[in-house]
């Protein structure tokens, strides 16, 4: 598995790394950069690699939907944090942190997705086979536009400094933030 990011193309972290323990965070941003506000994740990794000050332990990857099933799968991560556009109804712009750990996910139905499969597929799977979870944390943002195109919507630009400040407290701090530009 490898994940393209400009005109580099860097080995995914996920696949024989050796060096990821039980008490390292990955953040995992999804999305399509060519889809609009769907990129949202990937424009907050980016700022987030632009950190000078990341804590030690942090993963940052772009990925699909198969690295969001390996990273909860393999137990190499203590906590997992998603950073995705969703679509839960809100203004475009708004963000939410969502966190899934001790959910029953065998009735929930994913609403609208852009991935071949959804967290809420690879959460019921995960507990149909049993499988121990990391902590997971979701934050999506509201989009405006996910029709080809490769700029953020206005709303949805504003909204990455604010998330990307709030992941990167709860990195520092180890403990869960919120803001004022939440749903």
């Amino acid at each position: 598995m490898f994940e393209q990011v400009g005109m580099t193309t860097r080995q995914n972290p996920l696949v024989n790394s050796g060096k990821a323990s039980a008490t390292d965070v990955l953040i995992l941003a999804l999305g399509n950069p060519l889809r609009g506000d769907d990129g949202v994740g990937l424009q907050v990794l980016e700022a987030l690699k632009r950190c000078e000050d990341l804590p030690e332990g942090i993963t940052l990857l772009g990925g699909d939907e198969y690295d969001l099933m390996a990273a909860l799968m393999t137990g190499k991560y203590r906590r997992v944090v998603i950073v995705d556009a969703a679509d839960f109804g809100g203004t475009p712009g708004k963000w939410t942190r969502l966190t899934m750990n001790g959910i029953g996910y065998a009735g929930v139905k994913s609403r609208g997705t852009l991935h071949n499969i959804s967290i809420t597929e690879v959460l019921s799977l995960s507990e149909a086979l049993k499988i121990t979870l990391p902590e997971i944390v979701v934050y999506g943002v509201q989009p405006l536009n996910v029709m080809w195109s490769p700029a953020l919507s206005e709303p949805v630009e504003k909204a990455v400094e604010k998330v990307c400040e709030t992941i990167f407290k709860e990195c520092l701090l180890n403990q869960p933030q919120s803001s004022g530009e939440r749903m």
